[in-house]
């Protein structure tokens, strides 16, 4: 049984309860809930035990399926790393993602998947895939997934492999770096990003925190030279043209380029952050003209 909730702008809950309240048995109802809750509590370990079942058969086919995608596309991993590849490992990892982060396998933390997310179920593929999978991740500004997968893989594996605590040291760098600039200790960020940014060039994370920061700080230049590979180099990602607008705007004051990066980011980005921030900019805009 599901309990769905109802949402009116108009009506108070009183005025469903008048209407609701006469046509029930009240004694009766309690008497089922009573008896329902027996029921569910006498099922409970069953059901847990039949959904680990379905969870663990899931995550062998997740497994199962991957392994076949790099065995058929012949692909070389490690070389693939080396190149920094990125769009070719995130196109093959994507359906492994998709299967290992559903709610079924890691739960989440609300009242639904929290029994999961203390228990998860790990799709067991080699540590060496799992590692380029990780790496991707990163790289492609879904640190908070990677993060959550390593600790899954911690959890059921124990201690990381050296390869693997080199990915965790990068997650904690890089969220450092934004805890800094979140406490308002931006030199101190800005100086450990561009540390990191020479390590890590791909780092989709990072070039979108310097382009920020840099276009704040008003050191233009540097924000354009980042600007001008990152719109090349992600031609769907509406940040970073988000931030082309921001630059034209307090760079250069060209007001119409600035709606225009911009009326093209809302069109490419589902940044929810982004959106806004350019819902704001243009309604500042919209009242100056």
């Amino acid at each position: 049984m599901e309990h769905n909730a109802i949402f009116s702008l108009n009506i108070d809950y009183k005025s469903f309860q008048e209407d609701y309240l006469p046509l029930i048995e009240i004694e009766e109802v309690k008497e089922q809930w009573i008896e329902r809750k027996k029921h569910l509590f006498n099922t409970m370990n069953l059901r847990l035990q039949t959904n680990t079942t379905k969870a663990l058969a899931n995550a062998e086919l997740v497994r199962l399926e991957l392994l076949y995608r790099i065995k058929a596309s012949n692909i070389d991993l490690e070389r693939l790393l080396e190149e920094r590849n990125y769009d070719v490992l995130s196109e093959l990892f994507e359906e492994y993602y998709s299967g290992q982060c559903n709610r079924r396998l890691i739960g989440r933390e609300d009242f639904s998947g929290m029994q999961r997310f203390a228990n998860p179920v790990l799709v067991d593929i080699p540590e060496n895939v799992f590692y380029a999978a990780m790496i991707t991740l990163i790289n492609t500004n879904r640190v908070s997934k990677a993060d959550r997968l390593i600790h899954v893989w911690e959890e059921k594996k124990g201690e990381l492999t050296t390869d693997l605590q080199h990915a965790v040291e990068m997650i904690t760098e890089f969220r450092q770096i934004i805890s800094d600039y979140d406490l308002g200790e931006i030199r101190k960020s800005v100086e450990e990003a561009e540390k990191m940014y020479m390590l890590y060039p791909e780092m989709m994370g990072l070039e979108m925190f310097l382009c920020r920061v840099y276009i704040e700080t008003e050191c233009f230049e540097k924000a354009k030279s980042i600007l001008d590979k990152c719109i090349l180099k992600y031609p769907d990602e509406g940040y970073f043209k988000k931030y082309l607008g921001d630059y034209y705007l307090r760079q250069d004051n060209d007001v119409q380029s600035a709606i225009d990066c911009y009326n093209n980011a809302a069109i490419t980005t589902e940044n929810g952050i982004a959106l806004l921030e350019i819902d704001e900019i243009m309604e500042q805009l919209n009242g100056e003209q």
